[in-house]
């Protein structure tokens, strides 16, 4: 029983650690390490000298004039956005697997969303297990929003982000 106990804990301590950052209107030639020799991104350089960066990414349009909506909802159910449900796409997602809550259950992660979240409280208790300073509204004034903490299903109650 010992030894199963150790081979699993080594197991255990080998999967990597999966980190998405998702940027609104972040374009790939804004980060040094792939190419921009004018901005200074030391943290954003580091993750992607550490780790893995996408860098042929594209937004196949939207069905509002958010694109975000659109981008988040591709990525999450790795379905392109005309073939989600008819009736409010932003919040509606079907019966789709999640990208975040697949890896949860099948990889026995955990999957924890920190930011913006413009795609409903509904696909947020879907997709993640838990979060912190979680945006659920979309445009507005990006110096004065309230954010929520989410854990065990529930969001907790709006305080001020704290600006920039």
């Amino acid at each position: 029983m010992g030894k199963v106990a150790q081979l699993h804990y080594k197991l255990r301590r080998k999967r990597p650690n999966f980190i998405f950052l998702f940027a609104d209107d972040q374009k790939a030639n804004t980060i040094a390490a792939h190419g921009n020799q004018h901005i200074r991104t030391p943290n954003l350089d580091q993750l992607v000298e550490r780790g893995f960066s996408f860098r042929n990414n594209y937004c196949a349009g939207s069905f509002s004039g958010a694109v975000c909506v659109a981008s988040r909802a591709m990525l999450m159910t790795g379905k392109q956005w005309l073939n989600l449900p008819k009736k409010n796409r932003s919040s509606n997602w079907g019966d789709a697997k999640l990208l975040p809550s697949y890896l949860t259950q099948q990889g026995g992660y955990r999957s924890h969303i920190i930011g913006k979240w413009h795609n409903g409280e509904a696909t947020l208790k879907r997709a993640f297990s838990e979060g912190s300073s979680v945006y659920l509204g979309g445009m507005a004034n990006h110096a004065d929003f309230k954010v929520q903490n989410f854990a065990g299903g529930k969001l907790s109650g709006k305080s001020p982000a704290g600006g920039f």
